[in-house]
């Protein structure tokens, strides 16, 4: 890319027979090639690799933790001592796992323990290749693209073993599934090399299967810590004006209202959220009873307390557009960070916010927006190096989305999911009005598959697959279609 910068320098500096025309062309393609660069650069998995901890002192951003003293110096102890080279954190969705993994992480990468601190968020629908690929990121490496699994596992394991004496820590992040570490390529755990690894997990059985030899529970917050950490989150406005704590009328309120998160601290958060800024009882008192019927009405997910507490967050929503944006996110992969900019641009052209001059005011309503789904704490605001600001929708709240969206407005989510074709379900879409299958390797769409039922579709998001060539007769069933996102094919 340097030199093809250098050549067009040249011809401008010591050429005329070039047109400007010719030449904006040059810079032009020359601009989109390094755009391409830096969107690919962007597109690694959210982990981060220390390669000298002593040297560098970069911190996971992360929440301020409430409670689970104990179980923090339990992990830790894990780590610094030489008994336990496979460890996993386990416990329910929403209860804290990886904020405190978070933690532990940031404060290890200030001591000279480990060389490599490796963190990789696996979802639910990884598989071994994407595994390979994230660690390998991870490592500022490359591994190829067109060698089988257990060639890959080879070259993977020459990385992770290369200087044996200076051990790395592996942190794999919300592991649905067991499988094989050799099948990946991660060397032999033990107290010999030092290399360790520490996996978050909702399931006890996963934890087992992996050989974990000390598997530690995450458990519920107290009592106490969840009304300190309700407090702290939903703000002032709940405080006396005479001072000396909560305002009577709301006091019992509010405390039936923390005991109904059953202390799950993502509960007690989005519940905070949507209450931030409310001071009446009476508005408490609805809110308290609404809860009650999430929590009796809405079917949860896994057996999981924090899926119906969720979705009492959603229906507080100020309006429909509102919980519309808010769905939009779940069309991302998880744990996807979503340049806030294209977002917004993307609710603009579906109709989300209405129309308005200049289009400036319409990308302001958008952030309006954004930030008031990100009060009820159902999106996370953050920043990125390549992407700028970012949002990102937790791992239980984009189930909750996503199972909102099963029925109305429906929703075919079939991201990152290793797909080499597009999926049975595409030939019963009717009534869906959008679909998500980025991040996969489907390398062509038959046209006589090909969303034919689909006449509801405005969005339509294939990007970072393997597509060369796509037929129009393809297009032809999608009348309302708004959004085709193609990129990286």
């Amino acid at each position: 890319m340097l030199k093809g910068v250098k050549d067009i320098e040249h011809k401008i500096g010591g050429s005329s027979s070039h047109s400007s025309d010719s030449l904006v062309m040059i810079l032009g393609e020359k601009i989109r090639q390094m755009e391409r660069i830096c969107e690919e650069g962007s597109q690694l998995p959210d982990c981060l690799v220390i390669d000298d901890p002593s040297a560098l002192a970069v911190e996971l951003p992360v929440s301020k933790l409430q409670g689970n003293e104990a179980v923090i110096e339990e992990i830790s102890a894990c780590l610094k001592g030489e008994e336990v080279a496979k460890l996993a954190v386990w416990g329910m969705g929403g209860i804290g796992k990886t904020t405190i993994m978070k933690h532990i992480h940031n404060e290890l990468q200030k001591q000279p323990k480990f060389k490599k601190i490796i963190w990789v968020t696996v979802s639910k629908d990884s598989n071994i290749y994407n595994l390979q690929e994230q660690i390998a990121d991870c490592l500022k490496e490359q591994l190829p693209k067109d060698q089988n699994i257990a060639m890959r596992a080879g070259r993977l394991f020459q990385m992770l073993k290369e200087d044996r004496h200076k051990p790395f820590l592996l942190i794999l992040d919300d592991v649905w599934e067991s499988f094989d570490l050799n099948e990946v390529g991660i060397p032999k755990l033990d107290v010999i090399n030092g290399c360790k690894l520490v996996l978050t997990t909702r399931s006890q059985e996963v934890a087992r299967s992996m050989g974990c030899s000390s598997i530690i529970k995450v458990e519920t917050l107290s009592e106490k810590e969840a009304l300190e950490l309700f407090l702290n989150k939903v703000g002032d406005t709940i405080l006396s004006d005479h001072g000396g704590g909560i305002k009577k009328d709301l006091e019992s309120t509010l405390k039936e209202i923390v005991d109904e998160c059953d202390g799950l601290p993502l509960a007690l958060i989005t519940v905070a959220g949507s209450l931030k800024g409310i001071s009446e009882s009476q508005l408490w008192r609805v809110a308290l009873n609404q809860l009650r019927d999430c929590k009796r009405n809405v079917a949860g997910k896994d057996d999981d307390d924090a899926f119906r507490i969720l979705k009492f967050s959603y229906d507080r929503l100020r309006n429909q557009q509102m919980r519309y944006c808010f769905l939009y996110c779940a069309l991302y992969l998880e744990d996807y960070k979503i340049p806030q900019e294209k977002i917004i641009e993307s609710w603009i052209d579906e109709g989300f916010i209405d129309e308005m001059e200049p289009r400036q005011s319409m990308k302001d309503e958008g952030y309006g927006i954004l930030q008031k789904v990100e009060d009820n704490s159902l999106l996370e605001l953050i920043k990125d190096d390549f992407r700028g600001p970012c949002v990102r929708m937790h791992d239980l709240i984009r189930d909750m989305a996503l199972d909102i969206t099963r029925m109305s407005p429906q929703f075919l989510v079939e991201a990152g999911k290793a797909l080499k074709e597009l999926p049975e379900k595409v030939k019963c879409a009717e009534g869906v009005e959008k679909v998500s299958l980025m991040h996969n390797y489907t390398e062509e769409i038959p046209s006589s598959l090909a969303f034919s039922t689909c006449i509801r579709l405005t969005t339509l998001l294939l990007a970072h697959n393997k597509l060369s060539t796509i037929p129009e007769s393809v297009f032809e069933h999608m009348p309302e279609l708004k959004i085709l996102d193609l990129s990286f094919n």
